[in-house]
């Protein structure tokens, strides 16, 4: 016999929730790749006309420590009750030696846009004071194109495993026949004329007596699972138990052991 069509229903619904799920990322993946191109030509295309200036009174500025994401910078002047911000992407190029030295009340020249998000609703493309330029826009241009380019490498290769797992799982979508389809032989005892034999496949585990399938687990992959039959020789029942572990499928016979065969990667 084999073990109903409930587990195996369960075990497919499971793959195929895992096929939409990798579509969606791959899908999700390629938006943020020409997401990240667009705005590598919006850098690159950038000019001064694009940007607010103003002569600004500096106050004070604040350094924000990020654990994930790097330093954002927090700069106040006299004229905005709004802060401005210098991102972690700009701040590879900022002349923080320079900035330290600004004194309360110093005039500085900003090149700025309208960019909200937690920390302030003014992004700098540029900042220069009379001893010189803290972050040019250069500098700016450069940085932003830099971090886009990651991405620009980075989502394709996420497009490229979450096709590769979809391809993978989509073996769900085949019909399969619990009693024929039952993989390869990885273990076979022979016990009084009783020919016992594990199969594996990608799909299901399945215990067969005497070509007879007694049990199956279905799943793509587990471990810590039983399977078990039972022979009858003369007057004597045989119980017969297939156990995987973490890495090894063992054979027993009436509660001994008679096989064991490494299973960890099918």
């Amino acid at each position: 016999m084999h073990m109903g069509s409930r587990r195996e229903t369960a075990s497919k619904t499971s793959a195929n929730t895992l096929v939409i799920l990798f579509v969606l990322f791959a899908v999700f993946f390629a938006c943020l790749f020409f997401y990240s191109i667009g705005l590598y030509s919006k850098y690159h295309d950038a000019d001064y006309g694009d940007f607010l200036y103003e002569e600004l009174t500096f106050e004070r500025y604040e350094r924000i420590e990020r654990v994930r994401y790097g330093s954002v910078y927090i700069i106040y002047f006299k004229e905005y009750d709004e802060p401005f911000r210098i991102d972690r992407i700009s701040n590879r190029s900022l002349d923080k030696v320079m900035l330290d030295g600004l004194a309360e009340g110093e005039s500085v020249k900003v090149y700025f846009e309208e960019q909200a998000n937690r920390f302030s609703n003014y992004k700098i493309c540029e900042i220069s004071c009379d001893a010189g330029m803290l972050l040019s826009f250069s500098d700016y241009k450069k940085e932003n194109q830099s971090n886009q380019i990651m991405g620009m490498v980075m989502w394709p290769v996420m497009i490229l495993i979450s096709l590769f797992l979809v391809w993978i799982f989509s073996d769900a979508f085949k019909p399969i026949d619990c009693d024929t389809d039952l993989g390869k032989i990885r273990i076979e005892y022979i016990i009084n004329g009783n020919v016992v034999r594990v199969y594996n496949s990608k799909w299901m585990c399945s215990l067969v007596i005497n070509d007879k399938v007694f049990d199956q687990y279905h799943g793509f992959c587990g471990s810590y699972f039983s399977l078990k039959g039972r022979i009858k020789s003369g007057a004597k029942h045989i119980r017969i138990e297939a156990r995987m572990g973490a890495a090894f499928m063992c054979l027993y016979c009436n509660g001994e052991l008679v096989a064991k065969k490494f299973m960890a990667l099918g």
